[in-house]
């Protein structure tokens, strides 16, 4: 059979401090004991990330997990950068910033 579940990591922005984890799915209860050791220990999203662990199993999903918190909190980054200078997503100067330079 084919098993599913699901493992989050729940962290705080923008310093991707790991608060805690959601963790469903058959192999639950072997999983949570280390998402509270990295909650516990105030490691950060990028430390999972730097973390070697052994193929294959479960455990590797804190990897993909750490990885997709990491290009959230790099998107968030740029998207505020962006806003400052006044420029969108797409590299276009946002009408607003546009009427203050003509000005």
């Amino acid at each position: 059979g084919v098993s599913i579940g699901i493992l989050k990591i729940v962290f705080s922005k923008p310093d991707g401090v790991i608060l805690g984890v959601h963790i469903l799915g058959d192999d639950a209860c072997e999983l949570i004991h280390y998402g509270t050791a990295l909650a516990q220990a105030g490691k950060t999203v990028w430390d999972v990330t730097g973390t070697v662990f052994t193929a294959v199993t479960f455990h590797e999903l804190f990897a993909t997990a750490a990885l997709d918190a990491v290009a959230q909190l790099e998107k968030d980054a740029w998207a505020t950068a962006l806003d400052k200078l006044g420029v969108d997503a797409s590299g276009c100067v946002l009408e607003t910033k546009l009427r203050t330079l003509l000005v």
